[in-house]
């Protein structure tokens, strides 16, 4: 990849460039821990702006499975944690959005694919308290899920945190839906509220090239 590029995403890599580091000097970043996907997923990301995580149309044809939306799933969750590693709040929250979009389209049964036990497990893994990712799945389990989602080893504070929203929903009984992109706009990005979203300034980069 072009180092200045990544510079400009990711203050990881930023840092293993310098050539006072033996990355930097060798213009090679190890990444042992990480899956390729992933990785390839972010190389697209960079060049395009855009989240390449779905199979094409020809290759979800030939899925007789029909896990395309669970796959996709675990590919982004952990898409965002790599971008809690690297760094890129932006990619972020791309992921974030496309987590959403994966979620809410149906498969070709008409079936919709949620997050289960083992992304759950990983996004709490890889990410800080108070993650929007961690928000998101919360939210995510209240507006659709029932009992019959719980089962086999579930991560504590996943359940903690939900135990949580339920508390407070006796408060306050009105959520919205956390799969429906007109309602939450940039309500589980990690960019403050004065910052621009990427959306937005990919937008403005095609529209100035």
């Amino acid at each position: 990849m072009h180092t200045d590029l990544l510079s400009q995403h990711s203050p990881f890599f930023a840092s293993a460039a310098k050539e006072d580091w033996k990355e930097g000097q060798e213009h090679c970043v190890p990444l042992p821990d990480d899956a390729p996907s992933v990785v390839d997923l972010y190389i697209h990301w960079v060049y395009s702006g855009k989240v390449f995580s779905r199979k094409s149309r020809q290759e979800e044809e030939e899925d007789v499975n029909e896990r395309r939306s669970a796959d996709e799933s675990s590919v982004l969750v952990r898409a965002y944690v790599f971008g809690e590693k690297i760094q890129d709040g932006d990619f972020q929250d791309a992921i974030i959005d496309a987590l959403v979009h994966s979620i809410a389209v149906p498969d070709k049964s008409g079936k919709c694919w949620y997050p289960g036990a083992s992304q759950i497990d990983q996004a709490y893994k890889g990410t800080p308290e108070g993650s929007p990712l961690r928000r998101f799945l919360v939210d995510m389990y209240m507006f659709y899920g029932d009992s019959k989602w719980l089962h086999g080893p579930e991560n504590v504070e996943f359940l903690t945190g939900l135990a949580g929203r339920l508390l407070d929903k006796k408060k306050s009984p009105v959520i919205w839906d956390p799969i429906k992109p007109t309602s939450i706009g940039c309500h589980y990005h990690r960019h403050s509220e004065g910052d621009i979203c990427y959306s937005v300034k990919h937008t403005r980069a095609g529209d100035a090239s």
